[in-house]
């Protein structure tokens, strides 16, 4: 069959030739009925006796027909025409990873991370339904004008345990990404998906392909025998944890690599982390270790200051005991005596009743009351417990308080409360008891890769049981009609539960994240029985 721009087919009208491979050519086609624009893939007319290829090309059209996923091209319809398989898929406006680097210009860490990442959700959907792509190269990937990944071409995918596809002894798919056992012809599982992925991540972000040759045979004895150049040499500021991510997606050996793209998806989302936070351990003047601020080294102002405080500190005593002393004047003046009483000590002693010698104060020379100063030296005698200073403090009062007894005695009184600080500074520099808190649980790290994995399987079936609903949904508009609300509540507690387990996770609470991850599988199966996924 001869198709060219301009002719029609059924309900469709080609528009131009978008590109051919190994298995048909794709058109551009409008739906003259919807005028909705569409991807026609065509079995090549050369290859139409071809039984075989025949056969994989009714399987491609079997097989995406069941994949329902935001990251896969859907397939909307098949027809025949002229003995011909004709396949009218969705038709992704943008373009090729392939075409979005160069070996001049590799792509940026974090897109090519963030682009394989959403390979892998598309990957991981389609091995747990037992498919195997099997051609994984960046020309199959289609990045769309949102920035989404389109996942292309599972024309020579296979149904995993179909005795009836089983081919031996036979090669497909591109050298350059091939895994080993694909080219020796070995059964293949998921794990070779990885391995094409981890050789295409490797071209992205370095510009070059991990193996190469001259020839079809150098090229397959490369990926037999030869070692990759680790893509950090090429590239010193790819964050170790990229490099070795990618190297293990590319190992020889099917048991040392990444065991299902779940598992490589939560190692990418680890490395994507580290690059959109800058922290690049391969670059250590790129993210120097924070150094820290070094105290200032003491100075005169530093000795005033300690200055300063201890006299704010006494100014604060003083005022406090000076408000009690205007309060009660009397215990106030009890101390002073302490000072000044013990030297009129020897005025008890009988003998010195008439004698105004011993009194050095200008108190004894009272002219008119003599016997008075004896009255009141008496009275300690006969009750030595007893405060004498009081009757005293009230004479001298009452004599000197126009002289110059009160101010030595009211000046004096702030030196000895000056050691009062040393007594009470102990309580106020006593550091608080340091309160414990309680260590943050940790999961161990095998737990908490199993979660990751579990975490982004229940996403990806999430996210192909939101785009069956969003199909469903425009299908029944045309009809006026709504789909079931039921429906609805199952995806958001879907969501809502995965949410709560990636909070559990960083709580530490492994047990309550899992009991999440349950929930979300049940509503999950609910809606995948509906949509029957």
């Amino acid at each position: 069959m001869s198709l060219a721009p301009g002719q029609q087919i059924g309900d469709y009208l080609i528009l131009q030739e978008l590109g051919a491979g190994g298995m048909g050519k794709v058109y551009k086609v409008q739906n003259v009925i919807s005028d909705r624009l569409e991807a026609m893939k065509v079995l090549l007319p050369d290859l139409t006796r071809d039984s075989d290829l025949a056969d994989r090309f009714l399987r491609e059209i079997k097989v995406q027909a069941s994949l329902e996923h935001p990251n896969i091209a859907r397939l909307h319809t098949a027809m025949r025409a002229d003995n011909q398989l004709l396949m009218l898929m969705e038709f992704v406006e943008g373009r090729t990873v392939e075409s979005l680097f160069t070996p001049e210009r590799p792509m940026p860490l974090d897109h090519a991370v963030w682009y394989c990442m959403q390979v892998l959700s598309a990957l991981d959907y389609a091995h747990v339904r037992g498919i195997v792509h099997r051609d994984i190269k960046p020309s199959n990937m289609m990045l769309t004008n949102q920035g989404q990944i389109k996942l292309l071409d599972f024309g020579i995918a296979r149904v995993i345990n179909d005795p009836s596809l089983t081919q031996t002894r036979q090669t497909v798919g591109s050298l350059f990404y091939m895994s080993p056992e694909q080219i020796n012809g070995q059964p293949v599982d998921a794990r070779s998906d990885l391995y094409s992925l981890g050789v295409s991540l490797y071209q992205m972000v370095t510009g070059r392909k991990p193996f190469d040759g001259t020839s079809d045979f150098s090229i397959m004895a490369a990926h037999m025998q030869q070692q990759a150049i680790p893509p950090i040499q090429l590239d010193p500021s790819m964050p170790p944890s990229l490099n070795d991510a990618i190297l293990r997606a590319i190992a020889k050996d099917v048991n040392n690599r990444f065991q299902s793209a779940a598992e490589f998806h939560a190692g990418l989302e680890s490395v994507l982390r580290v690059i959109q936070s800058g922290g690049q351990p391969a670059a250590p003047v790129a993210a120097p270790q924070p150094q820290p601020t070094p105290m200032p080294p003491p100075t005169s102002g530093s000795g005033l200051g300690v200055k300063l405080g201890i006299v704010a500190l006494v100014v604060f005593l003083l005022a406090g005991g000076g408000l009690a002393w205007w309060k009660l004047r009397k215990p106030v003046a009890e101390p002073e005596p302490t000072v000044a009483v013990t030297p009129p000590a020897p005025e008890t002693k009988p003998e010195t009743k008439g004698d105004k010698q011993p009194e050095p104060p200008a108190q004894t020379p009272v002219e008119d009351k003599p016997a008075e100063p004896v009255a009141v030296a008496a009275a300690p005698i006969n009750k030595p417990t007893l405060p004498v200073v009081k009757p005293e403090a009230r004479t001298e009062a009452k004599t000197t308080v126009p002289q110059t007894a009160p101010p030595p005695v009211r000046v004096t009184t702030p030196e000895p409360v000056v050691p009062a600080p040393a007594a009470v500074t102990p309580p106020a520099y006593t550091p608080p008891a340091p309160v414990a808190q309680p260590a943050a649980p940790r999961i161990h790290a095998a737990v908490v890769s199993e979660l990751r994995v579990r975490r982004v399987r229940i996403q990806s079936r999430l996210e192909a049981c939101k785009a069956a609903m969003n199909n469903l949904r425009d299908t029944l508009a045309s009809q006026g009609l709504k789909p079931r609300g039921d429906i609805g509540i199952l995806l958001q507690t879907v969501a809502s539960e995965v949410s709560e387990a990636e909070a559990s996770v960083k709580d530490g609470d492994a047990e309550a994240a899992k009991q999440h991850f349950d929930i979300a599988e049940q509503a999950l199966r609910k809606a995948e029985r509906f949509f029957n996924l």
